[in-house]
């Protein structure tokens, strides 16, 4: 039975968030490489909703050798919501991963009201914008198509981002058709999109993986969006291990940093019955097959 840091040795975390954003932050991106690289990670993604950070993290790289560090893109109105030329610019530049509209989606400012959470600055708060629909009358828009062709030739991931269910699996079925072979539903369990164990499986099923982020068990999320470590089980053993991924989703001003965060979940997920087989396929295992590393 693992005990402490070992049980990180080689564990890949896709979804970690820092400085620098708009969204007060505890640690930058060198803090968090050099912490995940102490207790044996063997990838980090760090994930930017204001700008594509390939060309941050190609620095990154050679201030800490030895852990591989992913980045990516999220279509949000800060790099001209579906905008295929960013995703061109960003795919060139070696991003892993494409974001979906996060906090600037229709469906995020339909739950949460604003665009952005309360540690960010004042006046951007104050700002509005028009919400992010990735669809029109049932139907893909076409940049999203020709978004869903540049990650196809690149073998990138794409990642659901703050969606709905309905545009989700509108977005999974046609990217499939496009052949991106690399789908991530991103933290089915946080507020957004807030998916049932049927809708998981569903989307499983299609040929998505389904990410399972521990930020959605945090304090913060609970009074308005309760979640339970058990629900994660009931997800993860709905779906089947080997289309799940775990991620921390971890980077907040309130809850532990990722690296502690992992630790927990890891040990929360033992203690409740999930085998340690089924840990390396989430944590380890599908993180490197969808990164291709």
């Amino acid at each position: 039975m693992w005990g402490g840091y070992e049980i990180l040795q080689g564990a890949i975390d896709m979804h970690i968030h820092s400085n620098p954003d708009i969204v007060k932050r505890p640690q930058d991106e060198y803090e968090i490489a050099i912490q995940a690289r102490e207790v044996g990670y063997r990838a980090i993604v760090l994930k930017q909703a204001t700008f594509y950070n390939a060309g941050t993290a190609a620095a990154l790289v050679r201030l800490v050798p030895g852990i591989e560090i992913g980045t990516g893109i999220v279509l949000n109105h800060w790099v001209g919501g579906l905008n295929p030329e960013a995703v061109f610019c960003a795919l060139t530049l070696g991003a892993n991963i494409v974001w979906m509209p996060t906090y600037h989606s229709a469906f995020h400012l339909q739950v949460m009201g604003r665009a952005l959470p309360k540690s960010a600055p004042a006046e951007l708060q104050e700002r509005t914008v028009q919400g992010i629909h990735i669809s029109r009358d049932g139907k893909l828009l076409p940049q999203v198509e020709e978004i869903c062709e540049m990650i196809a030739a690149k073998d990138a991931v794409l990642a659901t981002g703050h969606l709905n269910m309905e545009e989700i699996e509108l977005l999974v079925d046609a990217a499939i058709k496009k052949k991106v072979e690399k789908i991530l539903v991103t933290h089915a369990e946080v507020y957004c999109p807030r998916l049932s164990v049927e809708q998981q499986a569903k989307l499983a099923r299609m040929g998505a993986f389904i990410e399972h982020s521990f930020s959605a068990c945090m304090p913060d999320m609970q009074a308005k969006f309760p979640c339970t470590p058990e629900m994660i089980v009931e997800g993860i053993r709905r779906t089947g291990a080997d289309r799940c991924v775990m991620s921390t989703d971890l980077g907040q001003m309130f809850n532990p940093h990722p690296i502690e965060g992992m630790r927990m979940y890891v040990q929360t997920l033992l203690r409740l019955g999930i085998k340690e087989g089924d840990i390396v396929l989430m944590l380890k295992k599908n993180p490197a097959d969808l990164l291709g590393i």
